[in-house]
């Protein structure tokens, strides 16, 4: 009469260690699925054959380089700055040359924490991700609220660290009202194509800012095309 007992008893411990197998293949699934690195294309302007660059610059948390600044107002070179809250606090003085500056500046959301807003646990490029949806909500709304403080407009555009995203995590920022901001060529790449025609290309899916190489009127939306210097 003693194995029926047993097999009940054991029943239990059977169904607690599927559930347990099952929730660890769950979570390993997520973290393996693939994320997304948004790809932007400029469309050349109608009956030019000069190439366009749109500069982006993100503002991680470190201090500025005031000599990329300088040559970036010296030069009349506009740019959009994707600002942390963290380097809004370190870099008041950097925020002010900005703002006197708005015909070459603008400042869009790169979250308050320099936090990948990736919605499952995992580290890009060593940097451990939100690893929530609840977190990466954090981080985009938390980014918004720091510009807010600035008496900056509110931002449009989300770029976040690393600009690699969870495809479950780029539809909830849309939701949050942002579109979501990736790039074309980091600096590495930027410096050889510099010297080049950039070739003409579909409009891009979600952004449309650009700036010609022969002229230095402001873009009329923000992007991130060609630029990446992360200040640190």
């Amino acid at each position: 009469m003693t194995a029926p007992i047993l097999r009940q008893d054991r029943h239990p411990l059977q169904k607690l260690f599927c559930a347990l197998a099952l929730s660890i293949v769950a979570v390993s699934s997520a973290q393996a699925a693939p994320l997304v690195e948004p790809a932007l294309h400029l469309k050349a302007e109608d009956g030019s054959s000069v190439g366009r660059v749109a500069l982006t610059l993100d503002a991680c948390g470190g201090q500025t380089d005031t000599r990329i600044l300088s040559a970036l107002v010296e030069n009349r070179i506009p740019a959009t700055i994707f600002v942390t809250g963290i380097w809004l606090k370190r870099n008041a003085a950097a925020v002010e040359i900005m703002r006197a500056h708005p015909d070459l500046f603008e400042l869009e959301n790169h979250g308050g924490h320099h936090i990948p807003a990736v919605d499952t646990p995992r580290k890009i490029y060593g940097i451990r991700s939100a690893g929530s949806p609840e977190a990466v909500q954090a981080e985009v709304e938390s980014g918004a609220a720091a510009l807010a403080g600035t008496g900056e407009p509110a931002p449009k555009w989300f770029r976040g660290a690393t600009a690699e995203y969870s495809p479950s995590a780029i539809a909830m920022i849309r939701k949050l009202g942002f579109k979501v901001a990736g790039f074309r060529s980091t600096a590495m790449a930027a410096r050889c194509s510099a010297q080049k025609k950039l070739p003409g290309a579909s409009p891009p899916p979600r952004m449309a800012m650009s700036s010609s190489p022969t002229s230095t009127s402001r873009p009329t939306l923000p992007a991130r095309a060609s630029c990446k210097v992360c200040s640190r």
